[in-house]
């Protein structure tokens, strides 16, 4: 669906090469990693100066933020997942 919405500008390939992918994604039960308290995941991005995308790295928690349901819901990682992915690929924001 995003490669015929974007006329083939988004593709995706799964890798288990980490070091021929362009987008990583890894788990981690260090909450120390995430910028906000209630965050499900967290995306790293790194650009070039004229703010193309080279590399992102997506963080999913696998403990939930303070206050959140034990364990995680699977509709609220599947969430979080699509969340960040879209901040992997340049969507930038919250809503």
């Amino acid at each position: 669906a995003w490669s015929e919405a974007s006329g083939n500008l988004v593709r995706f390939a799964e890798t288990n090469d980490r070091n021929n992918c362009d987008i990583e994604i890894a788990w981690s039960n260090d909450r120390s990693k995430a910028v906000s308290p209630s965050e499900a995941g967290h995306t790293v991005v790194a650009e070039t100066e004229n703010n193309t995308i080279t590399h992102a790295k997506i963080i999913l928690f696998t403990i939930p933020a303070p206050g959140q349901p034990r364990p995680i819901q699977p509709s609220t990682m599947y969430a979080a997942a699509l969340h960040e992915l879209g901040h992997a690929i340049a969507f930038d924001g919250h809503s």
